[in-house]
């Protein structure tokens, strides 16, 4: 039976890997009135999503379960999707968080072109949310 040594600890607060020397430090978070006048403008002058109620997944996604989460300290709630992993194939590898572009489709851009069928099939459980 082997074992793996190192010579040193590893420090857990070193760098992963030294960037280049000319790197350029990565900006502070903006202050909290720079946060809600970038809030305020994106939501005002933002593109517009038609509202409308998302589509139901096909019947070649079953099981699926669709369930709303309230929002906390705001109005309305979140539509989400949960597809279990296809426990046919073998063991259940972890769960996909998947987030779609912001389009009017929702979650319903990810029924077509196989993504969800491919990452049930691979062993994950899939959540899609609006």
């Amino acid at each position: 039976m082997s074992s793996l040594s190192t010579s040193a600890p590893i420090d857990p607060t070193a760098p992963i890997a030294p960037g280049p020397p000319d790197a350029v430090p990565v900006p502070a978070r903006p202050g909290r009135l720079e946060e809600r006048v970038g809030r305020f403008l994106f939501y005002s002058f933002g593109p517009r999503l038609p509202k409308g109620v998302p589509p139901s997944p096909s019947d070649d996604l079953a099981p699926f379960e669709r369930f709303l989460i309230p929002r906390a300290g705001r109005r309305g709630s979140l539509a989400a999707t949960w597809y279990p992993a296809d426990r046919s194939r073998g063991k259940e590898r972890g769960a996909v968080l998947l987030a779609h572009p912001w389009l009017e489709w929702g979650q319903a851009y990810f029924h077509r072109r196989g993504r969800i069928e491919a990452l049930r099939a691979a062993g994950y459980h899939v959540l899609t949310f609006d």
